[in-house]
């Protein structure tokens, strides 16, 4: 694992030295591109269309993913990364249906979101002014063969690990967490700072590890097996991670609820 960590490290750090070499016009033939999207309903009809038009504009995308996906956990937003360099993927258009807007990222934007636009659109007329702005600068190449279906990304790979089916006694466990919560105070929660290798904690005698993922239940069960999630559903989840760091080992705990991660949290902590 450590090995395969290091390997992802240092792709990432090429690929991040090396972005000025494909600085390119937008619907350049020889780009290819992830879209990121945030679609309210009927999502795969809304995908079908935006690809359609997409690839009349000769824009390559090669994948698709709900936006809620690409921040699940950092092992899965670092995955995803990787995957875009090894696809060769140039660009990373951002739809963003509510706040009716467009942009064209680096694919360093999946691992900060605050990057800035290379090209931008906003308005009641996306797809129309892009493909102006476009014909404008650009003659459409047409011997180009694209995907004549959209390709969504529903699934990371993730580490092995088994899951724990029953939630663990905790009474004599310390656990770490790395977000403060004000109404949180526990004996048993101990603040900590993130670390990528978990022996850190294990060492310094913390049992266990809180995170919080968030994704659609489709990804979350597609990417990580938590029982009770549907496999077809984008329906949005929050759910609380429990992981050993001996054996890096995770039980999941969520509810129906829309809570926060605080509620979340001390709703878990109260149900001993």
């Amino acid at each position: 694992h450590l090995v395969l960590e290091n390997l992802d490290r240092q792709l990432i750090i090429f690929f991040l030295n090396t972005q000025h070499l494909f600085s390119q016009s937008p619907n350049s033939v020889s780009q290819k591109h992830l879209l990121v999207y945030s679609i309210n309903e009927q999502h795969e009809k809304k995908i079908k269309e935006i690809h359609k038009t997409l690839t009349s504009l000769c824009i390559d995308v090669v994948n698709y993913i709900n936006k809620i996906n690409i921040s699940t956990s950092k092992e899965t937003q670092n995955n995803l990364f990787v995957y875009l360099i090894e696809r060769e993927v140039n660009n990373v258009l951002v739809y963003l249906e509510d706040e009716k807007t467009l942009g064209f990222y680096k694919p360093k934007y999946i691992l900060d979101q605050k990057s800035e636009a290379e090209y931008f659109f906003t308005g009641d007329s996306l797809f129309y002014d892009l493909r102006e702005s476009l014909l404008e600068k650009n003659k459409p190449q047409e011997t180009f063969i694209y995907s004549p279906t959209p390709e969504i990304i529903n699934k990371i790979k993730t580490k092995p690990f088994t899951k724990i089916l029953f939630k663990p006694k905790l009474e004599d466990q310390k656990i770490g967490i790395t977000k403060k919560f004000l109404n949180v105070e526990s004996d048993k929660i101990v603040l900590v700072e993130p670390k990528d290798d978990y022996r850190f904690y294990y060492a310094n005698g913390i049992n266990y590890i809180i995170n919080f993922y968030k994704g659609s239940e489709e990804f979350l069960f597609n990417s990580f097996g938590v029982d009770g999630l549907s496999s077809t559903s984008n329906k949005e989840r929050l759910i609380l991670v429990l992981e050993n760091t001996a054996s890096r080992n995770k039980f999941f705990y969520f509810t129906d609820d829309d809570e926060t991660q605080e509620q979340l949290l001390l709703r878990f902590l109260s149900e001993q």
